[in-house]
């Protein structure tokens, strides 16, 4: 909640990144429970989507640890 407060909440497209916006998530809870069947299936696929990227960044993560990991390990 702290960042959805801090960017300001505002369900918009700006063009720079200074202007108010929000987050997925932020954007899900504050929608859910007023949202009909059609809006409630896109929030869905934005929870799916978010999972998505998320898992990619880790995965990279992953596979950055390990390359660093493995050039320590000849460096020894």
């Amino acid at each position: 909640m702290a960042v959805t407060m801090t960017i300001g909440n505002r369900n918009a497209i700006f063009t720079s990144l200074f202007d108010p916006g929000q987050t997925i998530s932020s954007l899900i809870a504050n929608n859910w429970l007023e949202a009909g069947s059609l809006e409630l299936s896109a929030l869905i696929e934005l929870g799916l989507v978010l999972m998505l990227v998320s898992l990619l960044i880790n995965a990279f993560a992953r596979l950055m640890v390990e390359r660093v990991l493995h050039v320590g390990e000849g460096a020894e």
